[in-house]
């Protein structure tokens, strides 16, 4: 019995406490009412979250954090969101995590950016874990056929890497909504960072 038991603590996974510590913003915007288009609405979430950064952001941050969908314009093909990114985190002298949707060989992906003052995007993580009937179409010939709203889900490209934020010393492993259930990716991101942000 006393081997056993020793054998078994042996082959266990050695999973040390954390020493150090970060502090983190985590700021929800809200979304707007409904009716506006979607460029419109994606712009007004946007600005949601950044006002609201601007009125809780007070103290001092390591990192702010966005949800998934924050940002669902991609900066890169709207300047002014750019700008305004930039200029949040030049005035708060606070780096942002946020969740956005970005245009890749003219898909989209699901990506958590770290933002900071000085380089604008410093790391992209692109989801890898999409959501079914969410994100891609599964069987998309036979749902289309069962249903004509499934012709109305775009299929976004999935990540291929592994990608953490640097934070103060720190490296923050982003999990993005249905990954959360993947085992294989939570772990092998668990395996390879500090800290977990599920956005």
């Amino acid at each position: 019995g006393v081997v056993l038991i020793f054998v078994g603590l042996a082959i266990l996974p050695i999973n040390a406490q954390g020493s150090g510590s970060l502090k983190l913003l985590a700021i929800q915007g809200n979304t707007p009412s409904v009716g506006l288009d979607f460029n419109s609405r994606a712009k007004a979430v946007f600005n949601l979250h950044r006002d609201a950064t601007y009125k809780y952001a007070t103290g001092s941050y390591d990192a702010i954090i966005w949800p998934e969908n924050a940002i669902d314009i991609d900066p890169d093909l709207y300047p002014n969101v750019a700008a305004d990114i930039k200029k949040l985190t030049r005035d708060k002298q606070i780096p942002l995590i946020a969740g956005v949707v970005l245009k890749r060989d003219g898909s989209p992906v699901n990506a958590s950016v770290l933002y900071d003052s000085e380089s604008g995007a410093v790391s992209t993580y692109i989801k890898r874990g999409l959501t079914p009937f969410g994100e891609f179409m599964p069987l998309r010939g036979l749902a289309e056929f069962i249903s004509p709203f499934a012709a109305s889900v775009v299929d976004f490209k999935p990540g291929s890497e592994l990608t953490t934020h640097q934070v103060a010393g720190a490296a923050l492993g982003p999990i993005i909504c249905y990954e959360i259930i993947n085992d294989q990716l939570v772990a092998e991101m668990s395996s390879n960072s500090d800290a977990l942000i599920i956005q």
